[in-house]
């Protein structure tokens, strides 16, 4: 009996195996064919997703990288909102490497968080759509290595207008 498991255990893992192997040719080929059509690399490129479980349940897929800079010469910043509902807050981190304090412009509005920041050759422009509406007006940032932490609290009164926000 032990033989028989043996057997059928020996053919998924070769099963198996042959995947593995097809999937590793398949990536080299898409990776090749990437790498050809770019003419020069001169910046690193950095591509990814992030994965939550929403509040309803199901799971909330955020992608981010900077698979090219755009027209202008910016990248758009990995960021990551958190909301915390039962402090009546949300949370806003936000990646800017090779940034100053000094660099950064943040504005806000009671649906969209707007981050500009230059140094160098490292530019950043986005705008961010927040989960839920925020009072512009309550939030408190830091900057710290690269890090750029937000906290807002969530709209209780109708705030109209956009707010320049302080970073620590």
């Amino acid at each position: 009996m032990a033989y028989w498991n043996r057997i059928r255990t020996q053919d998924i893992m070769d099963t198996l195996d042959s995947i593995m192997e097809e999937m590793e040719r398949d990536f080299e080929l898409v990776l090749r064919g990437a790498l050809d059509s770019q003419e020069k690399f001169e910046k690193p490129l950095y591509y990814g997703f992030s994965v939550q479980i929403g509040d309803d349940g199901h799971p909330v897929i955020q992608t981010y990288g900077n698979t090219g800079l755009s027209e202008e010469g910016t990248r758009e910043p990995i960021y990551e909102e958190i909301l915390d509902p039962t402090k009546g807050q949300t949370r806003l981190v936000i990646e800017l490497p090779g940034i100053e304090k000094e660099d950064l412009e943040l504005n806000c509005t009671e649906d969209t968080a707007n981050i500009k920041a230059s140094r160098g050759d490292r530019k950043y422009l986005s705008t961010i759509k927040l989960k839920e509406k925020i009072e512009p007006g309550t939030a408190s940032a830091k900057y710290r290595n690269g890090v750029l932490d937000v906290t807002f609290n969530l709209k209780g009164k109708d705030i109209k207008g956009q707010s320049k926000i302080k970073i620590n």
